[in-house]
């Protein structure tokens, strides 16, 4: 019976395709006026419909929806988690505490060596969200068969519309991936930095819908017969106002944006990359409507996307710019530029009273005198006074390499006075991190390279200045691991070192400068003064000296070791900010320690590094 059915279903097939071969090759009966045309249009819309595939598009943005969710929920149990002193953990080590270990021992966890930072590669806990998506647009895309209308006169192959549309749904998304003042951190907590790097694998996913989008028009026009064949998509391709002619301009740009996101890229030509995206990314949406041509559901995400974009701009004017603040609009601030050295800068920016920021934000500076529309991103490395109604000095350290910072070094190298005073406008802050640490771990590990320090810098006056409250709060160690190339390099954060020192508590701070190269013999130490209430930062002339807060060695530190060695207490949270290859060895120092908490010696082990570069 069932082979009856199959050979029957077989010859009713070979009958249709042989009606269609019959059909196809009448020149007469090429449209709808044609009832044997319009039947075969009819039958082949019924096996799979046009209309139905724009619903991949709102499939695709519900699942993005409900993993927004997922991470909202996660940062308000975060945000209630850190809201008040955590209690000391029990003896035991909980179910709950070995599950995170577990989770951190893999998410916390990237490539080594040079394919991880020549390209940038995200962690494993991000490497594994993006192939997730990667394999759920995969099915979204290919999971329903047929691919090809059986003729391509009978419409668009199911496979590129549903593709297309599902690329163009990720559009809104990666527009607000990429904002500095961005919905998505307000709701999830995440930094604009970090959201970067979503940001690209969202807009790689979006080029492989796209590519796919693509090749059936291909792959069914070539199969076709002459009307629709290789002749007849050439035709169409140089016809104005023909989808394959509005659609090449936007793939060709998507392309470009992809492709010189990559970190390899980025980093080279970081000016260019940076103007020639936001062109391209405004260009882009723009063709994007041309190519859509409001068909269905299509200008819906692109309505969305151009709101998202101007939010976003809107927020970052109003409420992140400084121009923008109190009762003078577009009054810029001072800034004074003083040299430390050949090798570094200190700007200073004087802030009006009630201005606040957090360890390990930065702001967006803009000098009118140099570049008119040119914003460029330094962290902050100092913390703001106590008192709120007090002006406020923002401290920035930066390190000059290319582009403007050579030119802001030149500048200041040229100038006859040891300050620069210079009008800036200040965007932000933005970063950081909105959790207060010394409410829930009882040691701090911060670990920076060369500049880097002005990342972490503010974290150790910070717990210094809370440590120095006593029970308020829960941590009671920090300690600090800088690797530099020369010691002279102490003195650019020389007096910020001598004012934590000041303010921890005996015994609670360690501090481990390592030199990677040159080994001068003057370098910084603190004296031995416990009965004296001020502890002050002396040179002294020796190689291997220490005490017990200060300690300095001539090697290039092995983080897999050093790191996990620092952790002793219970509770310890590790902050990092350096070299790519420096956040990778941090990143699987912490991972591999999670063993740990696994064994039962520690509670909780986290970590939070910071870009060194953009």
């Amino acid at each position: 019976m069932n082979m009856g059915t199959a050979s029957t279903a077989s010859s009713a097939t070979a009958t249709s395709t042989s009606s269609l071969a019959n059909l196809l090759g009448d020149p007469r009966c090429n449209s709808d006026a044609c009832p044997a045309f319009k039947a075969a249009h009819v039958e082949s819309q019924a096996e799979v419909s046009y209309y139905y595939q724009y619903h991949y598009g709102e499939w695709l943005s519900y699942v993005c929806i409900v993993v927004l969710f997922f991470y909202m929920v996660a940062y308000v149990h975060q945000r209630w988690l850190y809201h008040k002193n955590s209690p000391p953990p029990s003896s035991a080590v909980t179910l709950s505490e070995k599950s995170v270990a577990i989770y951190r021992s893999f998410a916390y966890r990237r490539v080594p060596g040079s394919v991880g930072r020549y390209l940038g590669l995200p962690s494993f806990g991000v490497l594994a969200l993006t192939l997730l998506g990667l394999v759920l647009i995969l099915a979204f895309s290919f999971a329903i068969h047929p691919y090809y209308r059986r003729y391509r006169g009978f419409g668009s192959p199911p496979l590129a519309i549903r593709t297309g549309l599902m690329a163009t749904a990720l559009t809104p998304w990666i527009y607000a991936l990429a904002g500095k003042c961005n919905l998505i951190t307000l709701l999830t907590g995440i930094s604009h930095e970090k959201l970067n790097v979503v940001h690209r694998y969202t807009s790689y996913a979006c080029l492989v819908l796209s590519i796919i989008h693509t090749a059936p028009y291909l792959v069914n026009d070539a199969a076709g017969p002459t009307l629709f064949g290789l002749a007849g998509l050439k035709a169409r391709w140089y016809s104005k106002g023909s989808y394959e002619f509005t659609g090449t301009p936007p793939f060709g740009i998507l392309v470009f944006l992809s492709f010189f996101s990559v970190p390899y890229f980025r980093h080279r030509v970081y000016e260019l990359f940076k103007y020639s995206h936001y062109a391209a990314a405004i260009t882009y949406l723009g063709l994007m409507y041309w190519h859509c041509g409001n068909q269905g559901n299509s200008w819906w995400y692109l309505h969305a996307t151009v709101a998202v974009f101007v939010l976003s701009l809107a927020g970052r004017l109003i409420l992140k710019t400084s121009s923008m603040l109190g009762k003078h609009w577009f009054e810029t601030k001072t800034a004074n530029v003083e040299k430390l050295g050949l090798s570094m800068l200190k700007i200073s920016v004087f802030a009006p009273p009630g201005v606040r920021w957090s360890p390990g934000q930065h702001v967006f500076l803009r000098f009118p005198g140099i570049q008119v529309f040119a914003n460029h991103p330094f962290t902050i490395a100092s913390i703001p006074t106590a008192n709120i109604a007090e002006p406020q000095e923002m401290v920035l350290l930066v390190r000059p390499y290319k582009g403007f910072t050579a030119v802001l070094h030149s500048i200041s190298m040229t100038s006859l006075s040891p300050e620069l005073s210079l009008s800036v406008d200040v965007g932000g802050p933005y970063g950081g991190l909105r959790r207060a640490l010394e409410k829930r771990y009882d040691s701090v590990i911060l670990v920076a390279g060369g500049g880097g320090i002005s990342a972490v810098l503010p974290w150790l006056l910070h717990i210094s200045e809370k440590m120095r409250r006593g029970d308020e709060y829960v941590t009671r160690e920090v300690v600090l691991f800088w690797a530099i190339q020369h010691a002279d390099a102490i003195s650019w954060v020389r007096e910020q070192l001598e004012l934590a020192v000041k303010l921890a508590p005996e015994a609670s701070m360690g501090i481990h400068i390592f030199v990677t190269r040159s080994q001068e013999p003057g370098f910084l130490k603190m004296t031995d003064s416990e009965k004296s209430p001020q502890k002050d930062i002396e040179i002294i002339d020796s190689s291997s000296d220490s005490t017990d807060s200060w300690k300095l060695e001539h090697r290039r530190p092995n983080l897999l070791e050093v790191v996990p060695s620092a952790v002793k207490l219970p509770r310890a949270v590790v902050i990092g900010c350096g070299p790519e290859g420096m956040n990778i060895d941090i990143a699987n120092a912490v991972a591999s320690s999670q063993k740990r908490v696994l064994s039962g010696e520690l509670h909780e082990l986290a970590l939070h590094t910071e870009a060194f570069g953009w």
